[in-house]
């Protein structure tokens, strides 16, 4: 989490992935963030899926820092409706 804190203030980050499963605080954290920032966020998935994908253990939060990506991952969100912003 630190990380993408850090990237999204540095205006690194084009989108944020949040697991359905991290904490209140984290979500309200995160969705501030990327709000103030104007980083689109999806809300998708765990902890468990969304590290198993990135060969990591439990991650509730992954910054996308190529805009390419990002973009891809936005526009097939919108078509399942994974969107919080």
């Amino acid at each position: 989490n630190y990380s993408v804190d850090k990237y999204l203030k540095l205006k690194k980050v084009f989108l944020v992935v949040l697991a359905t499963d991290v904490s209140k605080n984290t979500f309200k954290k995160f969705a501030t963030m990327c709000e103030r920032n104007k980083v689109p966020y999806i809300v998708y998935s765990t902890k468990e899926l969304l590290a198993k994908a990135i060969g990591r253990e439990m991650v509730g939060v992954i910054g996308i820092t190529d805009e390419g990506l990002a973009n891809v991952l936005l526009d097939a969100a919108k078509e399942e409706n994974y969107g919080g912003e």
